[in-house]
C-alpha cells in the first residue's frame, strides 16, 4: 500500500515542480493546521490570488513572508495558493498549474477528494469561476469573491446589437461566464462590497441573478461600505465551504464549452464538433430503466462515462440522443460512445487533446526552432528579431526563457517531444523544409494556399498552428513569411489573432468579419 509522504504537523510548507510547458519551476504554498495527521483525510480549501500588475519575481510575490495562516487551525483544513502562472487569468497554463497543484496535493498530503474546494477574490474570484466550470467534478463548493463579469452586463445594449458573430464568439472565449452551466451540481457562495471601485457589484449581482434563474444552488452577501478590500467574512466563508461533500455522480450534467479542451464535465466528454465559430452545448440526464437522454447542439462525437451505481447491472443501456436511440449492450464497460452520421472520417480531427487555436499551442510542452538556413542576410536579421520578440515576451510574463533550438541543431528527440514554434518558412527553417508537404500550406512569392485555397499575397505572413508530423499530441506553430517585408507584420501582442486556426497578415487584406480588430494591418483568418 502506497502511503503518503511524511510531514511534520503544522506550518508551512511548499510544494514545487517543473513545468513541462517550458521547463520552468513553479510552486504552490500550503499550510497545514497543526494537529495534521496523515493517517486522517483532511479537507482541502484552494485559494486563488488577485492580480499583481508588477508581476514580480517569486521572492517578490504576494504576501512571500507569510508562514501560517489562522484559518487552518480554526477550521482544520489544509489550504493551498497555488501561483497560477502569475497574471494568467486562471486561463490555459495558469488553469493547468493551478489543477497540478491540487494533483500534487492529493498525493502528497492525506486529502478527502470529496471536500476540496475554491475560493479567492479579484482575479482569483474570477478564476474560481472559470476553473470551477472547466472542472466541475473536482470541487464540493465555491465561494468566488468580488471577481467575474459577462460582457453582456458590461456593454450597452446599442453596441451589443452591432457585435458580429465571430466578434460575439470571441467574448464568449474571455467571459467568466462562458461555461456557468456546468455549475449546475455546484454550491456556490459569492460576495462583493457594495462600494467596490476596481470590480463593479453590478458583476456579481449580474452573475448571481444569472444562476438563481435557472435554479441553481448560489447565495450571495453583499457586504455594506466594503470596496476592493478583505471583505472581513473569513468566519462565514470557511464553515459554509466545509459543510459540503462533492457529488462525484450527478444524475444531470450540462456543458457549454468554447472548445473542445474544456468541453467535459463529470461523465460527460466531447470529443468532436462541428463548427468552430459556434458553442457547444449538452444536457445529459440519467432517467430510470438504464436510459440517458442526451440533448446537444455543435457536437459530433462524445463519450459518457457513469460510474456504476448510476447503471442498473446485467441490462443493456439506451441513450436517446436528440431523439435517436443508441443501444448499448454490455454496461459493464461503462464507456458509451456516441457519434453522429454527420462526422465524416479524415485524416485530421481536432481533439481535446489539441483543440487549437493557435492560442493553444503553450498549452502544450513547447520549443521555438530558429530558421537558419535563408541566404537572404536581412530576412535572417528579421527572424532573429522576431524570436528575440518572443523570448521577451515570454521572459517579462513568466520570468523563464521559452526554449530556443536552431533549426540545424535540434535533436530528432527533442523535434518529438515538444510543440514546435518553426519560425521561417521552407525556404528559412530547416525543419518547415523538412515537413511542409506533410502541412496543407503551401508558401510562394507572392501567394499563400490553405488546403485548396489560394491568397494574393506578396510581403504577407503566415501563422498557423496544425498537429506535429513528429508526434500526433503535439502542434506545428508555423510562422511563414512570402518576403522579409511580411515578416515585419508579425506581431507577438496582436492576441485577437491567436483565437485562429491561421491567419495572413500582409497590410492590405481586410476580413469585413472582424470589426473589432486593428484595421491598420490586414489580414485573414480561419479554421481546420
Amino acid at each position: 500500500m502506497k502511503t503518503k509522504t511524511q510531514i511534520r504537523p503544522g506550518g508551512f510548507i511548499r510544494l514545487a515542480y517543473i513545468d513541462e510547458i517550458d521547463g520552468t519551476p513553479q510552486f504552490c504554498r500550503c499550510y497545514l493546521p497543526s494537529d495534521y495527521d496523515p493517517s486522517k483525510k483532511s479537507a482541502l480549501i484552494v485559494f486563488l490570488h488577485g492580480f499583481n500588475p508588477e508581476n514580480p519575481d517569486y521572492v517578490g510575490w504576494w504576501q512571500a513572508d507569510k508562514r501560517h495562516d489562522p484559518n487552518v487551525d480554526r477550521y482544520n483544513f489544509i489550504l493551498i495558493e497555488p501561483h497560477g502562472r502569475g497574471n494568467t487569468q486562471y486561463a490555459g497554463i495558469g488553469d493547468r498549474d493551478v489543477i497540478k497543484c491540487i494533483q500534487m496535493a492529493k498525493e502528497k498530503l492525506s486529502i478527502d477528494e470529496d471536500r476540496i474546494y475554491l475560493t479567492g477574490g479579484s482575479m482569483g474570484g474570477d478564476g474560481t469561476w472559470r476553473i470551477a466550470s472547466v472542472h466541475p467534478e473536482l470541487f464540493a463548493a465555491i465561494a468566488p469573491v468580488f471577481g467575474g463579469w459577462d460582457f453582456r452586463n458590461t456593454m450597452k445594449n446599442e453596441d451589443l446589437k452591432k457585435l458580429s458573430e465571430t466578434e460575439i464568439f470571441m467574448l464568449e472565449k474571455k467571459n467568466s461566464t462562458s461555461q456557468f452551466e456546468s455549475l449546475v451540481n455546484m454550491p456556490v457562495l459569492a460576495l462583493h462590497g457594495d462600494e467596490d471601485k476596481t470590480i463593479d457589484v453590478e458583476n456579481s449581482r449580474y452573475l448571481v441573478r444569472l444562476l438563481q434563474r435557472w435554479g441553481y444552488d448560489v447565495r450571495y452577501i453583499e457586504v455594506p461600505g466594503k470596496g476592493h478590500e478583505n471583505l472581513g467574512k473569513d468566519d462565514i466563508i470557511y464553515p459554509w465551504l466545509l459543510q459540503h461533500i462533492r457529488n462525484k455522480s450527478p444524475k444531470q450534467v450540462r456543458i457549454r464549452a468554447t472548445d473542445l479542451r474544456t468541453a467535459s464535465a463529470y461523465w460527460v466528454k466531447v470529443t468532436q464538433r462541428n463548427k468552430p465559430l459556434q458553442l457547444i452545448n449538452v444536457q445529459a440526464e440519467m432517467l430510470t430503466n438504464n436510459i440517458i437522454t442526451v440533448n446537444s447542439e455543435n457536437v459530433l462525437e462524445m463519450v459518457l462515462s457513469p460510474e456504476e451505481k448510476l447503471i442498473l447491472p446485467g441490462q443493456h443501456v439506451n441513450v436517446i440522443w436528440n431523439g435517436e436511440i443508441y443501444t448499448f449492450d454490455n454496461p459493464s464497460a461503462m464507456e458509451f460512445k456516441l457519434r453522429s452520421k454527420e462526422l465524416v472520417s479524415q485524416k485530421l480531427h481536432k481533439t481535446p487533446l489539441l483543440a487549437g487555436s493557435i492560442s493553444d499551442f503553450t498549452n502544450t510542452p513547447f520549443a521555438l526552432v530558429v530558421g537558419t538556413i535563408s541566404k537572404d542576410s536581412v530576412m535572417q536579421r528579421v527572424i532573429k528579431q522576431k524570436t528575440e520578440a518572443f523570448v521577451y515576451y515570454w521572459l517579462k510574463w513568466q520570468k523563464f526563457k521559452p526554449r530556443v533550438f536552431n533549426d540545424t541543431e535540434i535533436s530528432d528527440a527533442d523535434l518529438k517531444n515538444y510543440s514546435l514554434f518553426l519560425i521561417g518558412g521552407p525556404k528559412e527553417n530547416k525543419i518547415s523544409q523538412r515537413i511542409i508537404k506533410s502541412l496543407p500550406f503551401e508558401i510562394k512569392s507572392h501567394t499563400i494556399s490553405i488546403g485548396r485555397k489560394e491568397i494574393q499575397a506578396p510581403d504577407a505572413i503566415l501563422e498557423a498552428v496544425y498537429p506535429s508530423p513528429f508526434n500526433e499530441e503535439r502542434y506545428i506553430r508555423l510562422l511563414a513569411p512570402t518576403s522579409y517585408e511580411g515578416l515585419y507584420f508579425y506581431d507577438i501582442n496582436n492576441a485577437d489573432l491567436l483565437n485562429f486556426d491561421y491567419t495572413i497578415t500582409d497590410g492590405k487584406i481586410l476580413n469585413p468579419g472582424i470589426t473589432g480588430l486593428e484595421k491598420k494591418i490586414g489580414f485573414t483568418t480561419g479554421f481546420f
